[in-house]
């Protein structure tokens, strides 16, 4: 992933906003129902649990690399791969702030 390349661990850079913050936005969205925060590596467990109707994932993915994907798709889900918004990635904002600082 592009972003992952530009900091030391990709779970340090996702923690530049915290989890519950991140969460809060995400419940905010009209066409979100439910956001779910996990601590395991992958989200399969969640997903095989909960069998979402779609998958939603950063432009980053291929479909075919999506953890839990077979889940959602067997049951007539589907998956949804978004594509980045130039301007709006964390490496960029991270920027921005080394700047401020200077």
């Amino acid at each position: 992933a592009p972003e992952e390349s530009s900091a030391p661990n990709p779970r340090q850079r996702a923690l530049l906003i915290a989890f519950a913050d991140r969460a809060r936005v995400l419940a905010a969205l009209a066409a979100v129902d439910r956001v779910v925060l996990f601590n395991e590596d992958t989200p399969l467990e969640i997903l095989t649990e909960l069998t979402p109707d779609v998958l939603v994932k950063g432009g980053d993915y291929r479909e075919t690399d999506v953890v839990g994907r077979e889940v959602v798709l067997a049951r007539g889900g589907r998956v949804q791969i978004l594509p980045f918004r130039p301007g709006y990635s964390t490496t960029l904002l991270l920027e921005r702030l080394r700047q401020a600082q200077d």
